[in-house]
């Protein structure tokens, strides 16, 4: 049964929220080295009281507190609710580009662990392995989905995406080391390039390349601008021009392959 276009966009944006909630745990503690996979519950990291489900409604739960913890009134950041609100914008957007179907299934499962790692990196620096395997393994599940050749040629074709796209930036970065006489890419970007490989195919690698160029250009203007120094995150301008061609592909700009 087809749901109704509005049930459709409640539903997406719910989930969306709910997954941007799972992202904020994420972004806190992977880089503490807390796991997040395990039963610990939530805590306020001010007076260490355990949130239960009153605390933790998607945005609302912030606007009704007025931006405090319920428990000891410490202020709570805005970003809990920013990265709520982004993912929900950004389960939208796909649903909107991709339709209802596998393909949505798996790049909702990947929305949390893009805007945490846009996060990690702009606060820390790195982009996780963990991550980077997690989004490995759903964007090569996704190449496989969204392939329209299923002989070994056709998967060969999908499955090669990602290794070429790696190893083509692991030379770029190597000329650009050579000719600034600084490293230009992190190990963690580069890891990211394999995810994204299987993510846009090979129709999309130029938009994705030139995009991923442009907004790092834009990122690294207003870092600078900020007064934070030449060295800059580049993993949040590679990850919004993956998911802006994404978006592209999903609305057949880019092409299947």
């Amino acid at each position: 049964m087809i749901l109704p276009p509005l049930a459709q966009f409640i539903i997406i944006a719910i989930l969306g929220a709910g997954l941007g909630s799972f992202s904020s745990a994420l972004a806190y503690r992977i880089p503490r080295g807390i796991s997040w996979a395990g039963r610990d519950r939530s805590r306020c990291p001010s007076c260490d009281a355990i949130l239960t489900v009153r605390d933790l409604v998607p945005v609302l739960s912030w606007l009704m507190h007025r931006g405090r913890c319920r428990h000891c009134a410490a202020p709570v950041p805005r970003r809990y609710p920013l990265m709520e609100g982004t993912a929900m914008l950004m389960a939208l957007a796909l649903s909107v580009t991709w339709g209802w179907g596998w393909p949505l299934l798996l790049l909702l499962l990947a929305v949390p662990f893009l805007l945490a790692h846009i996060v990690i990196d702009a606060e820390h620096m790195i982009l996780p392995d963990q991550i980077n395997l997690i989004l490995g393994v759903i964007f090569a599940t996704f190449a496989v989905v969204v392939a329209h050749d299923f002989t070994v040629a056709g998967l060969t074709v999908a499955f090669a995406a990602g290794p070429v796209l790696a190893v083509a930036m692991v030379l770029t970065g190597w000329i650009m080391k050579i000719l600034l006489k600084k490293d230009a890419l992190g190990g963690g970007d580069v890891k990211f390039f394999f995810a994204a490989g299987w993510g846009v195919g090979f129709a999309g690698f130029p938009a994705f390349l030139m995009a991923s160029g442009f907004i790092g250009l834009l990122t690294g203007v207003w870092w600078r601008w900020r007064g934070k120094g030449d060295l800059f995150p580049f993993g949040p301008a590679i990850i919004i021009a993956f998911f802006l061609c994404l978006l592209a592909r999903g609305a057949g700009v880019l092409g299947a392959y």
